[in-house]
């Protein structure tokens, strides 16, 4: 019965119905609610519920509030909390402000709590490619973290990095080019393509904050199957997969991505080891098994005979003994 007494408060507050809210604590009670009402008002920009439950004297709202009103881009909410300063100071909103395109909310917290500002900002604006907004930050004294062009990069913002790099000195990790590769391919393959020509000495694929571009770069793009970045990486360093040993390539072989595979075996040369025609044969991948014999990578003899020896890897059910 609680539960559904609960949930019923929320659907209130979430519906911004304070006229619900005043039934329900005829009948419930909200002071005996342990909940931070408040808090949930601020998530849904419930700001009538919020100065019902004010003036209600309900005690269920800390430090968060504005902070979760700002990352929710409710500017009603955040002036009223500020307004009736209803915490001395809270967390930094800066968080969840930044997250959202709303110029009125930003302005707004620019001019109320740059007092507060913790120097997170940047980091989200960057986080989040809001390029005018890290912008201002800088062009009005703000500072940010070692790992605002991190952020950036990782989330593919290519205009966020740009600037960063001509007007910033923060450097990036190691970690971030592979982070990158994980994003949209023809985003991460622009953002590889910058770092490499903009921040990197091209012959060594090492940049000048000493970020390389290494094998662990290499094999995460092989596993998955980032053709146009590998593509354009061997173009400018055609000892890119030295390094990689044969099952390193075992990922694309047995998703069966002939396209990807053709490209490593037929146009870069790498060798279809016998490891690799396991791995295909267990996969059952008869598409690229087809492929070998037809480029007599091997004779349909030996495929036929791994098909049968080697057994597809079986999938293990745990059972709890009762």
């Amino acid at each position: 019965m609680l539960q559904v007494k609960e949930s019923l408060v929320i659907c209130a507050i979430a519906s911004n119905d304070a006229s619900l809210l005043k039934i329900l604590h005829a009948k419930f009670d909200l002071l005996a609610c342990s909940r931070k009402l408040h808090n949930l008002a601020a998530i849904f920009g419930s700001l009538e519920t919020l100065q019902y439950l004010e003036d209600l004297g309900h005690p269920g709202l800390d430090e968060y509030i504005l902070a979760l009103a700002a990352k929710n881009g409710h500017l009603k909410i955040e002036q009223h909390i500020h307004a009736k300063e209803m915490v001395a100071g809270s967390l930094d909103p800066w968080s969840g402000a930044t997250k959202y395109e709303g110029p009125d909310n930003r302005e707004w917290l620019l001019e109320n709590y740059k007092d507060t500002y913790s120097g997170f900002a940047m980091d989200y604006a960057a986080r989040g490619g809001h390029l005018k907004i890290v912008q201002w930050l800088h062009k009005n004294g703000y500072g940010c973290s070692d790992y605002v062009m991190d952020f950036a990069i990782e989330n593919c913002h290519l205009d966020v990095v740009e600037w960063l790099h001509l007007h910033r000195r923060e450097g990036c990790r190691k970690a971030v080019i592979k982070s990158s590769l994980r994003g949209q391919k023809h985003k991460s393959m622009r953002m590889v393509e910058w770092l490499c020509v903009n921040r990197c000495d091209v012959n060594l694929h090492i940049d000048r904050f000493g970020v390389p571009w290494t094998r662990s770069h290499t094999r995460l793009a092989v596993s998955l199957g980032r053709l146009t970045v590998l593509r354009w990486m061997h173009n400018a360093n055609p000892n890119l997969f030295d390094t990689l040993d044969p099952m390193d390539l075992k990922a694309p072989v047995e998703r069966g991505n002939l396209t990807f595979l053709k490209w490593l075996f037929d146009d870069v040369g790498l060798e279809f080891t016998n490891e690799l025609l396991d791995c295909a044969a267990a996969a059952r991948q008869h598409t690229v098994l087809a492929w070998l014999v037809q480029t007599n990578r091997f004779d349909k003899c030996t495929v036929d005979k791994r098909l049968q020896t080697v057994k597809p890897p079986r999938i293990m059910c745990q059972y709890r003994a009762r």
